[in-house]
């Protein structure tokens, strides 16, 4: 179970070359993420892409949104979030030192919430 006020949210701009989320997940710990709002700002058909990062490589996608116009607004969960929610997505900091996010065309504006919990 996870307190609101122990919530990070940062706010990214992801354009076409990929940004990393935050710092490196803390040694033995788990990063949850518990919200995801992104917003398109290109003319047309856009993705984002939610990647682990191990190193200096991608070792996985872990999730693709796909967008089919300017200004759509993708909002995980569409409920509202609660103490007793689940995470969206779990790190585990053995197979991921980061998370990546990366725009297919353009600028996609991104809100995540997220919070590190020791493993």
């Amino acid at each position: 179970m996870v307190r609101k006020r122990d919530l990070t949210t940062k706010w990214l701009e992801v354009a076409g070359t990929a940004v990393t989320v935050d710092t490196a997940i803390p040694v033995n710990s788990i990063r949850d993420v518990y919200r995801l709002k992104a917003t398109n700002r290109y003319e047309g058909e856009n993705a984002l892409y939610i990647t682990r990062i191990l190193g200096a490589t991608v070792s996985a996608t872990v999730d693709i949104l796909r967008f089919t116009s300017k200004n759509e607004v993708q909002d995980w969960p569409d409920a509202e979030f609660t103490e007793n929610s689940l995470p969206l997505w779990s790190f585990e900091e053995a197979q991921c030192d980061h998370i990546r996010l990366h725009a297919a065309q353009a600028t996609v504006e991104v809100m995540l919430k997220f919070v590190d919990e020791h493993a």
